[in-house]
């Protein structure tokens, strides 16, 4: 074929056996046995004997000792925070402690204030006629306290607060005694930094709606308000078994159950404060039920 002439012909095979030549005398060492050296000074000589990962990778320098190597021992790596995530509820430990693990003890036994469980939930449904909104966040009175504000404080007064405070509990301003301010300054920023995006939800209206009040603990809860449980189950079955679990572990649970007066709507309302005497933990619940009715009235009396 035309390839295999091409290939054969007598000059073509000389030409390649010129090339093949001139490698194997490019690779022969010199005639009179001397070893070959490096033309780049400094450079350490490569031979065939010595593998490649052995070799220098950097030139050495004479006079000038190697640079040691970086210490890369496990005991200096950059301490690790563990997270751990729930496999079911996908809450890590930056969120809180996951409402289906068991409450961990401090050393003298009793809940630990880390492990407090902080639960933040909103989901709705519609079934036929009716629409259901149910939304949960902690209470997080300890924060508003750290800087003297009510629950009931919006954002732009907590942003004023911070402000004010920040200026007057500054280190610099307290050379006297500068590591006490420097704790009550550190106080005052982790606060606002929980409570900044709050916007007066955090208050809880007990006292000023005494004709609505109900108090129970957290099995009786989940009693009175069972088929809301059920109908939440059916839609919503993960955010509905963490809400169960918080409000069967609460101590007390106060609600405050209020219905539209006007017999042509039918919606009924609940504000709940569910308190953990146990852990300490407290958290605020709201359920709106609009166009059930009769059921409404049934599932809140």
């Amino acid at each position: 074929t035309g390839w295999q002439s091409t290939c054969c012909e007598p000059e073509a095979a000389s030409r390649a056996m010129f090339l093949l030549s001139g490698c194997r005398t490019n690779r022969a060492a010199p005639e009179d046995g001397a070893a070959m050296t490096s033309s780049l000074t400094g450079v350490a000589e490569e031979t065939d004997d010595a593998p490649i990962f052995a070799r220098p990778l950097r030139p050495e320098v004479p006079g000038r000792s190697q640079a040691p190597a970086e210490d890369t021992s496990p005991s200096r790596a950059p301490p690790v925070v563990e997270t751990r995530i729930c496999p079911v509820t996908g809450m890590n430990t930056l969120q809180g402690v996951c409402p289906f693990a068991r409450p961990a003890k401090n050393a003298e036994g009793g809940p630990d204030p880390k492990s407090k469980l902080k639960l933040r939930l909103s989901f709705e449904w519609e079934k036929g006629a009716s629409k259901v909104s149910v939304n949960v966040w902690p209470r997080l009175a300890e924060h508003f306290d750290a800087l003297g504000l009510p629950l009931s404080a919006k954002k732009d007064a907590i942003a004023t607060r911070y402000r004010e405070l920040a200026l007057q509990f500054h280190p610099d301003k307290h050379p006297q005694d500068p590591e006490a301010a420097a704790e009550k300054f550190k106080t005052i920023k982790d606060a606002y930094q929980v409570i900044k995006n709050t916007d007066g939800e955090q208050h809880f209206a007990w006292d000023d709606h005494p004709e609505n009040q109900h108090i129970m603990d957290g099995s009786e809860a989940l009693r009175v308000f069972g088929k809301l449980g059920m109908e939440a189950c059916m839609e919503h079955h993960l955010s509905a078994i963490q809400l169960q679990h918080m409000v069967r572990s609460a101590t007390e649970v106060k609600a405050l159950v209020f219905k539209n007066g006007d017999p042509a709507i039918a919606e009924s309302w609940v504000e709940a404060l569910c308190i953990d005497s146990k852990s300490g933990a407290e958290h605020i619940v709201r359920v709106h039920r609009l166009g059930l009715g009769d059921e409404t009235e049934e599932d809140t009396d």
